[in-house]
């Protein structure tokens, strides 16, 4: 592919990698690479069926390939190389609603830690689909009892407070479907969260050195507990 991008991949072996070795793929992006290199360098039907393979590719991908990716990033990067190369399809865009169901999934678990390979993936794939994106979006923005008319743009968005927030916020869109929404929330809560021990568990107990579990109380200078931990 990036020898593809400077004309210089030779078109034979990329038919041969397609017609030969395309079923030893253990995950759809090296399809939608290797579609978009036989494209570029001249086998357009060949590389349409192969990015069409890559994107209907639905095996298990392994744990780790050696090159820092996951399936978050392979389909991010699935459709925003077919923005960039002018191959995309509504059918692949379909993606993008799944990867922002990862997303929030990954929130719901109190577990967002992205890797760098994901990030990037993630910032191209939204660069990719604004740029392509020609709609416009306008509508009805109601905080409170008040109304605001929302001219059309590309993109509309709002930050909240505490107060606007406890008063009522809702948006009426108007324009082509379909819409994207993108909602975050920040904040420090009121109360501790509850214990999460979806992942791993950790609990803690102090003794005093005869062994008896220890009430906590002022320490002296120089005294001394016993800590177990257990994981």
């Amino acid at each position: 592919y990036v020898l593809a991008r400077v004309n210089r991949a030779p078109l034979g072996t990329l038919r041969a990698l397609y017609d030969n070795d395309r079923k030893n793929v253990l995950t759809g992006l090296p399809l939608v690479h290797l579609g978009l290199a036989l494209a570029m360098q001249g086998d357009r039907q060949r590389g349409e069926k192969s990015i069409e393979e890559g994107f209907a590719f639905n095996g298990d991908r392994p744990g780790y390939l050696g090159d820092y990716g996951s399936p978050l990033r392979d389909r991010s990067l699935m459709v925003a190389m077919t923005h960039e190369r002018g191959f995309a399809k509504p059918t692949y865009d379909a993606q993008a609603i799944n990867i922002g169901r990862d997303l929030d999934a990954r929130r719901s678990r109190g577990w967002m830690y992205l890797s760098t390979q994901e990030q990037i993936a993630l910032a191209r794939l939204g660069k990719a689909l604004a740029a392509s994106q020609q709609k416009r979006v306008s509508g009805t923005l109601r905080i409170g009892g008040a109304e605001e008319a929302i001219g059309e743009s590309r993109v509309f968005g709002r930050r909240f407070g505490h107060d606007a927030l406890a008063s009522g916020v809702r948006f009426d869109p108007q324009g082509t479907p379909p819409l994207f929404a993108s909602i975050e929330v920040v904040g420090v809560p009121r109360e501790a969260p509850a214990p999460d021990f979806g992942r791993m568990r950790v609990e803690r107990r102090l003794y005093g050195t005869d062994g008896q579990p220890w009430t906590p109380a002022p320490l002296k200078e120089g005294e001394a507990l016993i800590v177990g931990i257990e994981i």
